[in-house]
C-alpha cells in the first residue's frame, strides 16, 4: 500500500456501503440462509494460490466438499450453470444424506466463478426435492461482478441485493447474511452491523494485549453529528506492558446511520504502519453511507 494510492473497492453490508483499498486481503465469511436454516449459499473466495481457470477452481472445490462428507454423498455429476449475462459457467450438482439425520436427503450445487474480475466457489445446500435447484439458479441468473457497472438488475419480487467481497447477486428478503466483514494485512479492518452503539470512549483492547498488561499511552475521542450520523469515534496508542516496543494503534467508531442502523467501526495496526492505517480509516470513514439500491 506504500509508494501508490491503492484504488478502492465499494463494499455493502446490510444497507450500509463502504469502500476498502485494493490489496487488502478479505476475509470475511460470505454465508447466506434461510430463517429457517434450512438452505444454505456460501460464497468462498479463491486465493492467489488456487487455480485461475474455472473447470480446475470447480475441480478441487468437488474434491474438497466430496472428501469431507465422505460417505454422506449419494452422488456427484457434472453440470452447467448460466450467470447473470447468460454465460455458462463450470458446476456440479448432487445428492447427500444430511448428516443430523440420515432418513434425510440433501440437494447441493457447487459453481465455480473465475476470470480477470475475481475467482470464487458458490456452494448451494437445500432441501431435496423435484424442484430444489431452482432457487439456486435464480441466483446464479442475477450473478455479476461489482465492476460491471449497470449490469445488475432490479432485484426479482422479494429478492434483496447482496454483496459477497466481488460478486452481486439478488437472494430472498428473508435470508440471513454476513453481519461483519474483516480484512486484514499488517493492517486490520471490521465493519460490524451486529453491536449495540457503545458509550463514548468504550473500546475492548483485549486483543492487543491481556487485560493486566494493557498500556495506553493517548487517546482521543470525538462526537459526530451531522444531518445523517450521529456517534462518535476514536483512536488510542496501546503497548503489551511485558514488551513496551510494540506499540498498536487502534481506531474505533460507533455510529448510528440514518435509514441503516449502528454501525461499529474498528482498524488496528503496527505504529510502524501508522501513515497506511491513517489513511485507510480516513477513506473508511468518508465513504461510509445509506445503500440506496437495497432494500
Amino acid at each position: 500500500m506504500r509508494g501508490r494510492k491503492a484504488t478502492a473497492v465499494r463494499h455493502t453490508l446490510g444497507r450500509i456501503a463502504f469502500e476498502i483499498p485494493d490489496g487488502l486481503p478479505d476475509l470475511s465469511d460470505y454465508s447466506y440462509e434461510s430463517r429457517d436454516r434450512k438452505t444454505v449459499l456460501v460464497v468462498q473466495q479463491a486465493g492467489d494460490d488456487d487455480p485461475d481457470d474455472a473447470s480446475a477452481l470447480l475441480a478441487a472445490a468437488r474434491t474438497r466438499y466430496e472428501g469431507t462428507l465422505g460417505p454422506t454423498i449419494i452422488y456427484s455429476d457434472p453440470t452447467t450453470f448460466v450467470r447473470g449475462d447468460g454465460s455458462p459457467v463450470p458446476g456440479a450438482e448432487g445428492e447427500q444424506r444430511d448428516l443430523n439425520d440420515p432418513s434425510k436427503r440433501l440437494r447441493f450445487a457447487l459453481v465455480a466463478i473465475a476470470d480477470r474480475r475475481g475467482k470464487a466457489v458458490l456452494m448451494y445446500v437445500g432441501p431435496a426435492g423435484p424442484k430444489s435447484l431452482a432457487l439456486f439458479r435464480q441466483i446464479l441468473g442475477t450473478l455479476s461482478f461489482v465492476s460491471d457497472a449497470g449490469a445488475q438488475p432490479r432485484p426479482p419480487i422479494a429478492f434483496t441485493r447482496r454483496q459477497a467481497a466481488r460478486l452481486l447477486f439478488c437472494a430472498p428478503d428473508e435470508w440471513v447474511g454476513p453481519v461483519r466483514l474483516f480484512f486484514c494485512s499488517q493492517i486490520e479492518i471490521r465493519v460490524s452491523i451486529a453491536e449495540p452503539m457503545a458509550k463514548e470512549g468504550d473500546i475492548d483492547l483485549s486483543e492487543v494485549a491481556p487485560a493486566d498488561r494493557v498500556r495506553v499511552f493517548d487517546t482521543k475521542t470525538r462526537r459526530i453529528e451531522s444531518s445523517d450520523r450521529i456517534g462518535w469515534a476514536g483512536t488510542w496508542h496501546v503497548a503489551d506492558g511485558a514488551d513496551l516496543k510494540e506499540v498498536t494503534i487502534v481506531h474505533k467508531a460507533s455510529i448510528e446511520l440514518k435509514g441503516a442502523g449502528v454501525v461499529t467501526l474498528v482498524a488496528k495496526g503496527p505504529a510502524s504502519e501508522a501513515e497506511p492505517l491513517r489513511g485507510t480509516w480516513d477513506a473508511l470513514d468518508h465513504s461510509l453511507r445509506l445503500d440506496r439500491e437495497v432494500k
